[in-house]
C-alpha cells in the first residue's frame, strides 16, 4: 500500500504487474522493492527518507527481504517445511531480524536513527489490520503521535479501526536478581480508550502490574523518573 501511495503521488506512469514488478517509462523494469522505493523516493522525498539512508539502511532492507521473509512463511506454513517444528521456524525468524532489531532499537528510535528514514518505511508493510504497534524505545515526548502515527497512516490503514497505535518505555533493571521484567510495573499510554485497552491487556499477560496513563506524553516523563529512583 506505501508503494502504491508513492508511485500516485509521483505523477509518473508506471505498470504493476503480477509479480509486482515495475515498468518504468523508457521499459526499464524494477524487480526489487528496494529498487522500486529509491526510484520514487528520487521523484519525490518530502520526508527526506533518502537523506537519511545509507549501506546500513539497504542491509536491513536486504535482511527483512532475503533472509527474514522466507524464514516467516516456513514458520506460517510449516506443514510444508516438515524438516523442522514450528517453534524451530519461529525461531530462526526472531533469531535473523527480531533480535537484531530490538538489540537496535534499544538505543535509538529509529533504524535510521533519531528520525525515521528509508529502511523504516521499508519495513511497515508488515504491520496488518487489526494488529497493535507499540513503541517500546525510550525517546522524546511525541515520538509515536508526531513520527509513528503518520507513517504509519500513509500505509492506508485506518488508526484505532485498522490498527493500533501506544506506547510503553522499556522498563529493564539489570543486575537486579531481585525482580524479573514480570515484576517490574509497565507504564502503558494507547492513542485513544480503544488502544488503552488492548495494549493493558497485551503487557499483563506478562506483566504483573500495569500502570495505565492518560497521555502518551507522560510516559517518557515516568521513565525518567524510575530510572532515577533506581539509582
Amino acid at each position: 500500500m506505501l508503494a502504491e501511495l508513492v508511485m500516485r503521488d509521483t505523477g509518473a506512469p508506471v505498470v504493476f504487474d503480477a509479480t509486482h514488478s515495475v515498468q518504468l517509462p523508457g521499459g526499464q523494469v524494477l524487480l526489487h522493492s528496494l529498487d522500486i522505493m529509491l526510484w520514487a523516493m528520487a521523484q519525490q522525498d518530502p520526508d527526506d527518507w533518502l537523506g537519511r539512508h545509507d549501506r546500513q539502511g539497504e542491509l536491513w532492507v536486504q535482511r527483512n527481504d532475503d533472509d527474514f521473509k522466507p524464514l516467516l512463511d516456513r514458520y506460517k506454513y510449516a506443514q510444508r517445511h516438515p524438516m523442522l517444528s514450528q517453534e524451530a521456524h519461529r525461531a530462526q525468524a526472531v533469531a535473523a531480524l527480531i533480535e537484531p532489531l530490538e538489540q537496535t532499537l534499544s538505543h535509538q528510535p529509529w533504524l535510521a536513527g533519531s528520525h525515521p528514514g528509508l529502511a523504516d518505511a521499508a519495513l511497515l508493510p508488515f504491520v496488518r489490520k487489526g494488529q497493535l504497534v507499540s513503541l517500546e524505545s525510550t525517546t522524546y515526548p511525541g515520538t509515536t503521535r508526531d513520527e509513528m502515527g503518520p507513517i504509519l497512516d500513509a500505509t492506508g490503514l485506518k488508526r484505532n479501526e485498522d490498527y493500533f497505535l501506544a506506547y510503553s518505555p522499556e522498563r529493564e533493571d539489570p543486575g537486579n536478581t531481585d525482580f524479573s521484567t514480570s515484576d517490574i510495573p509497565k507504564v502503558v499510554a494507547g492513542d485513544g480508550p480503544e488502544a488503552s485497552q488492548i495494549v493493558s491487556d497485551f503487557y499483563a499477560a506478562v506483566v504483573r502490574q500495569i500502570v495505565p496513563v492518560s497521555s502518551r506524553a507522560a510516559t517518557p516523563i515516568d521513565d525518567a523518573v524510575a530510572r532515577v529512583s533506581r539509582t
